[in-house]
């Protein structure tokens, strides 16, 4: 595999998780659950647009994160 590619893939995984468990303590949850990667996952460009392709509606993907994590 691709050396750049991977440090790329490698440094992006990083940040999702530093963005979900940043989301997680932001909602004073003391475990870090899937929907907080879902989440900080959505942030990225390339998940978005591939979600996107697939046909699922982001606004109301958006609104069921939101309201799973209150």
């Amino acid at each position: 595999m691709n050396q750049n590619f991977t440090a790329s893939l490698t440094n992006a995984t990083e940040e999702v998780l530093q963005k979900s468990t940043a989301l997680a303590m932001t909602y004073n949850h003391a475990v870090l659950q899937p929907i907080h990667i879902l989440a900080a996952s959505l942030e990225h460009n390339f998940v978005s647009s591939f979600l996107h392709a697939l046909g699922l509606p982001l606004g109301e993907l958006h609104h069921l994160i939101d309201d799973a994590l209150k």
